[in-house]
């Protein structure tokens, strides 16, 4: 009886683990940044960190098995899944963080953008925030760049973080 209980502990453990497991490959490369050109810019003048804005995307992407055709961008933050409208919807689940802090728009002249790369099957959708403040910086002189890039097909998703 006990070698029974320890084999079903043992096999709901193996089950419960991989129920939750979500596998990715980190890796880290540096680079030479480059800002964005000719990029399609979905913000608006003086956003902040409550700003959401819709991009619809040109491929399905699959994150973590789910497949997507819309990202929703805010300064730092992007996720796949969104219910309400404007800043008084919420998040779900398939969330990614850009930037760990709040950053906006406290100069207007801050911008989030995309550009779409290559060609189908092989495309890459590039989000980039640039010049964006941070909103605990009574300065305002102080700022970030950065680019999400989600790769057709491959599913990759890769940061790249420029000057701040």
């Amino acid at each position: 009886m006990r070698n029974t209980l320890l084999v079903l502990f043992t096999a709901f453990l193996l089950n419960a683990s991989s129920s939750y497991a979500q596998p990715y490959i980190f890796s880290q490369y540096t680079s030479t940044y480059a800002n964005l050109t000719s990029s399609t810019v979905i913000s608006t003048q003086y956003w902040d960190d409550f700003s959401v804005f819709t991009l619809h995307m040109p491929f399905v992407f699959k994150y973590f098995g789910t497949a997507f055709d819309t990202l929703y961008v805010m300064g730092g933050f992007d996720g796949f899944v969104y219910s309400g409208t404007g800043s008084g919807g919420t998040f779900g689940s398939y969330e990614l963080y850009t930037y760990d802090d709040a950053v906006t728009d406290l100069n207007g002249t801050a911008t989030i953008s995309y550009l779409l790369t290559g060609s189908a099957p092989n495309r890459i959708l590039k989000v980039q925030t640039l010049n964006a403040n941070f909103g605990n910086d009574d300065t305002q002189a102080d700022y970030m760049n950065i680019q999400l890039w989600l790769y057709e097909g491959s599913n990759i998703v890769e940061m790249h973080y420029g000057p701040s």
